[in-house]
C-alpha cells in the first residue's frame, strides 16, 4: 500500500483533508481560480488582483509616454543623432506636439533649436502657434531665428498651415515695428 501512495503523490496527486467525504487522493486543482478557492481568497479579488497586474503591465507605458521620453532625449541630442530623433518623432505626429511644447521649456537653445526641427517635419498647422511665440519671445537670437524660418517657409505654400504661418509672421512684423518705434 505505500508503493501506491507514492506513486499517487509523484503523479501529483495529494490527499486531501481527513473531514472531507470525497477521494483521498484527488488530483490538485490546476487553475488558478480553483486554487483561489481553496486557499481561502475569494475569487473576485484574485480576479481584480490579475486585472491590476494586467493594467500595470500594460496601461503604464502608452505611446504618449514613449513620445514623451523621445521628445526630451530628442532636446539632449546633437548633430546627425538630433536629426535621426526629429524624424522618429515626426512620425508621430500630432501626438507630440504637446510633449514637445512642454519640452521647450526646460530645453537649453541647442535642445530648442531641435525641437523646432521637430516641429517643422511634423508640419502641424498647430505648431504655427509655438513657432510664432519662439519667434517673438525667445531669449537665444538662432532659436527666434529658426523659429522665423520655419514660418516664413510655411508661409510660402499654399495650404492652411501656410495661412496661419503668414499671420504669425504679420504679428512678429507688428511686434517688431511697436518696438521699433518705442
Amino acid at each position: 500500500m505505500s508503493g501506491a501512495l507514492f506513486r499517487r503523490v509523484d503523479r501529483g496527486l495529494r490527499p486531501r483533508s481527513a473531514s472531507s467525504h470525497t477521494n483521498l487522493y484527488a488530483p490538485r486543482p490546476s487553475s488558478g481560480r480553483a486554487r483561489a478557492e481553496r486557499d481561502g481568497i475569494r475569487a473576485s479579488s484574485y480576479l481584480s488582483s490579475k486585472a491590476l497586474l494586467l493594467w500595470v503591465l500594460f496601461g503604464c507605458a502608452n505611446d504618449d509616454d514613449l513620445v514623451r521620453i523621445q521628445v526630451y532625449q530628442l532636446a539632449e541630442l546633437d548633430g546627425e543623432r538630433a536629426a535621426a530623433a526629429a524624424a522618429r518623432i515626426a512620425v508621430d505626429g500630432h501626438r507630440a506636439l504637446i510633449p514637445i511644447e512642454a519640452a521647450l521649456h526646460t530645453a537649453t537653445p541647442v535642445g530648442r533649436k531641435n525641437l523646432i526641427l521637430a516641429l517643422r517635419r511634423i508640419g502641424e498647422v498647430e505648431a504655427v502657434p509655438l513657432l510664432g511665440h519662439l519667434a517673438r519671445f525667445d531669449e537665444a537670437a538662432d532659436v527666434r531665428r529658426e523659429a522665423e524660418w520655419t514660418l516664413k517657409s510655411w508661409a510660402a505654400m499654399t495650404d492652411a498651415r501656410a495661412a496661419r504661418a503668414r499671420q504669425a509672421l504679420r504679428k512678429l512684423e507688428e511686434r517688431r515695428g511697436h518696438e521699433e518705434t518705442g
